[in-house]
């Protein structure tokens, strides 16, 4: 049985056994139930963060070697004195080993008189322990054999971590945020300062004036404690999920983020941290030491994880210890890592020489490999003899396959989203696999309709499959178990592949090229557009505003979708090969160009794409996907080709949408757009508020140069919102969008729009809608982004205003209408830009100049036979 497999078991049992052991603890605005005492975060209803858990590597524990364990209770915390190794045991107290032989580590003494130890601290002749509700325990371990409580501080908080700098003790408390205790009379410990505005206060780092608090809800705190009766908080990091601990060496911060492995940060300047480097090796980070060049990360059931951080940009695995059950805890002293194992005490481990992995190169299938994804460190091959083979390429170089699984035969495509494979082959349909634990993935899905579906796209609760008979097929996913089709569309083409953007659906049609289909109504799906030149249409990406097309008898076609309903060919590259699959990469397309190998085309003007690269040594190329630096292209009988495909050239990220001029509505969606240059493969997108972190948007997205965003409703009204996005693998390349606004309330002008010629001296409505508590708008004129005049104030929102235009007005193509919120100046939206022209007479077949003389002779004689009648009388 797998160790992945047993955890759950050994808690059960262990529940079953003695309900003391694990005192759980239910924070508020928490998604799942943090035991206390163990470190394990258990998520309700058996549900997984959607992320892909690496497996243990077949070069991991090289030269790492265990020598000893030892302990029985929960080990919560260590601290290695000298020879001596103090542990915080969260089934009661303290406990005292001598380690002077690590091989054979001897207890020496306890103290037990603690309902549940969670950290231990020792300075000097004593041992501090975190007791929670029992709060701060002070122990005399002068003799080491005979422990002795000597203080004691209990506020009536839950005391979780405590960390000693000079006379004063440090305490993170769960409820009470961060306690500074004066400890300068150990037997009459007395708080002296509180920082209470911190709830979740988990653990604490002290160095030099600072105070460094990880805080579950909020990230980390950073505090100056230059004077502990008053500690005043100065900086923070925010991260979109829990932070389990801190360690801090000289100006960085170092913090491990549970299934994120951990990040860098340069605190340098402490009211600004900023992040520098980052590390996810799989796993779960539970706790983390620095030694030297090296950071030893408790890693869940991946055991000790080494990592080299010489270069703190780049921090790189080199070793790992994975003979454990649940590590959550290491301390580091020597050449000795003590592992703290929640199910098997304390772990020796021997780190005198830290190993990297062994370079392999190339990974065969056996069969005709036809489909390739790539989601995290895994990649999901697909081939003709009906095999799912899933594959470790953590390390690029040595791709490991770690799971196998037999679907119908003649699969076609892959398709991976959160923790399930959706797959389709010639006789099966779509077989969805559940791959939450790569190394056993089990199909639980399936749908056949009865034709051969040839390619399929994952979005939200809907796959999209491209089927050979029965064209475009909308199957809703929301139950993977119970897959059921709800729409269909099917004009008699052969839908080869599929790709969805935002409302649309783009289907490589073969012989009928490239169909849009609007799917707003996945029930109802409805063709509103097609491109078709005669190629072969095999495959399809979309990416910004252009649909890129490979056809096996015409290359690559380069298609303008900004308006679905008129698709535009704009750009085309064809050398003689046979196109069979593509993938867009910021300004790269690359093409799986059947026994051409793989062409690389810079696509930076769409309308002269140029081949930049090419790779020939392949079989037959299939299919490719990009990741980071790297292509994985689906080889036919030479199975998976991994290429690094980076130049060096100059990264660039350019936001053009949102603009400075946006309102965006909460509970709407909006697409994000941007453009960039050199081989970007994904990124990651961010929210700022007021220049601060605000949340997480979407992280390792495909770079579409497009992101369709619904925005949530636990977003705050403010008009000062910027979007970040970041190179994922390089997070010195970013671009910040304009502030923009976001509001419960938003404005949308209809009429005028960009083809209305409205007359001086004439009427016209004005048309607009509106979500939201609004009153009483404001209509504006502007020409030339400049304002011109005030048409109404305070006028009643019921989506209309007839506005008669006024002689003064100057005519002019640029005008546009603004509508304002009366009461919230920040919501507001403005028309397109229109034409206002002054009203032209004409008389058809007559001269006007010559018609006005006439009549102005004729008035002239009138005029003067009148004065002649009124002298003569």
């Amino acid at each position: 049985m797998k160790k992945t497999e047993r955890i759950p078991i050994i808690l059960i049992i262990f529940l079953i056994l003695d309900t003391s052991l694990f005192a759980f603890y239910y924070p508020p605005e928490d998604n799942g139930f943090i035991s206390l005492n163990s470190n394990i975060v258990l998520k309700p209803d058996g549900i997984d963060t959607g992320q892909l858990i690496k497996p243990k590597s077949s070069a991991d524990s090289i030269n790492i070697t265990k020598t000893a364990d030892i302990l029985d209770g929960v080990a919560q915390d260590v601290m290695i004195v000298g020879s001596l190794a103090y542990i915080a045991d969260g089934n009661g107290g303290l406990k005292i080993l001598d380690v002077s032989n690590p091989s054979d580590p001897i207890k020496l003494g306890e103290f037990d008189d603690c309902g549940g130890t969670y950290n231990v601290f020792v300075s000097g002749l004593y041992a501090y322990i975190a007791c929670g509700d029992d709060g701060l325990k002070i122990i005399n371990i002068t003799d080491p054999a005979a422990p002795l409580k000597v203080g004691q501080f209990n506020d009536e908080g839950l005391a979780y971590d405590v960390y000693i700098s000079g006379s004063y003790a440090y305490v993170a408390d769960y409820n009470d945020g961060l306690e500074i205790i004066d400890i300068s009379d150990p037997t009459a410990p007395v708080e002296v300062g509180q920082f209470e505005d911190v709830k979740n206060a988990r653990y604490v780092f002290v160095s030099g004036s600072y105070a460094y608090l990880v805080n579950l809800q909020y990230g980390l705190e950073i505090f100056n404690i230059s004077d502990p009766t008053t500690p005043l908080k100065i900086g923070h990091y925010h991260y979109r999920s829990l932070i389990w601990d801190v360690y801090v060496s000289g100006s960085y911060a170092y913090i491990a983020i549970g299934e994120n492995g951990f990040k860098i940060l340069d605190i340098s300047d402490p009211t600004n941290p900023v992040e520098v480097g980052h590390y996810d090796g799989g796993g779960y980070a539970y706790s983390i030491y620095i030694s030297g060049s090296y950071a030893f990360l408790a890693y869940d059931y991946y055991g000790l994880e080494i990592i080299n951080i010489s270069d703190r940009t780049a921090p790189m695995g080199v070793g790992r210890f994975d003979d454990v059950e649940w590590a959550y805890d290491v301390y580091v002293s020597g050449s000795f890592a003590f592992l703290l194992d929640s199910l098997d005490g304390l772990k020796i481990i021997d780190i005198s020489q830290p190993t990297a992995p062994v370079e392999k190169g190339q990974f065969y299938v056996g069969g005709f490999t036809r489909g390739v994804f790539v989601s995290g460190s895994y990649a999901c091959i697909v081939d003709d003899s009906g095999k799912l083979n899933i594959i470790d390429i953590f390390d690029p170089n040595a791709p490991v396959e770690v799971g196998q699984i037999d679907c119908s035969e003649f699969l076609l495509d892959v398709f991976v989203l959160g923790s399930y494979v959706y797959i389709t082959s010639y006789s099966g349909g779509l077989e969805i696999i559940n791959i939450s634990d790569p190394t056993t993935p089990v199909k639980v899905g399936q749908l056949d309709s009865g034709g051969r579906a040839n390619a399929v796209y994952v979005t939200g609760s809907y796959a999209y499959e491209a089927d050979n008979s029965y064209g475009l097929e909308i199957i809703d996913i929301s139950d993977p178990t119970t897959p059921v089709e709800v729409g269909t569309f099917y004009d008699g083409g052969v839908a080869m592949s599929v790709f969805v953007s935002g409302s649309y659906a783009y289907v490589a049609e073969d012989s009928n090229g490239l169909e849009i289909i609007d799917i707003s109504d996945p029930t109802a799906p409805v063709k509103v557009g097609q491109f078709n030149d005669g190629g072969d249409a095999c495959d399809v990406y979309v990416s910004g505003l252009y649909a890129y097309v490979a056809e096996s008898s015409n290359g690559l076609e380069i298609i303008d979708i900004s308006d679905p309903t008129a698709p535009v060919k704009v750009g085309q590259f064809y050398d003689g090969g046979d196109a069979c699959g593509v993938y867009v990469s910021g300004s790269y397309v690359n093409i799986a160009d059947n026994f051409d190998g793989l062409e690389i085309i810079d696509i930076s003007d769409p309308t002269a794409p140029v081949k930049v690269g090419q790779f020939y040594d392949c079989g037959s190329a299939q299919d490719v996907f990009v990741s980071g630096l790297y292509a994985y292209v689906a080889d036919g009988f030479d199975g998976l080709e991994i290429l690094h495909i980076s130049g060096g050239e100059d990264h660039n990220i350019t936001i053009v949408a949102p603009i400075s001029s946006s309102s965006w509505g909460i509970g709407s969606s909006y697409n994000i757009y941007w453009e960039s240059t050199g081989y970007l493969s994904t990124v990651n997108i961010e929210l700022y508020r007021d220049g601060i972190f605000e949340s997480v948007i979407d992280s390792n997205v495909s770079n579409h140069n497009s992101y369709y965003w619904t925005l949530p409703s636990s977003l705050d009204h403010c008009a000062n919102y910027q979007i970040k996005i970041i190179d994922a693998f390089n997070s010195s390349v970013y671009d910040y969008s304009d502030n923009f606004g976001i509001s419960t309330k938003l404005i949308t002008v209809t009429a005028p729009d960009i083809s209305s010629l409205w007359d001086i001296n004439s009427s016209y409505y004005i048309y607009w809608d509106s979500i939201g508590y609004i009153t009483e708008v404001n209509i504006e004129l502007y020409r030339d982004d400049v304002f011109e005049i005030t048409i109404a104030t305070n006028y009643s929102n019921n989506g209309s205003y007839n506005w008669t235009l006024p002689w003064g007005l100057n005519e002019s193509s640029n005008y546009q209408i603004k509508i304002t919120d009366a009461f919230d100046l920040s919501i507001y939206d403005f028309s397109d830009y229109f034409e206002i022209s002054k009203k032209k007479i004409s008389i058809p077949g007559y001269n006007l100049s010559l018609l006005i003389g006439l009549m102005l002779g004729i008035s002239a004689i009138v005029m003067a036979k009148n004065r002649g009648k009124y002298k003569k009388h």
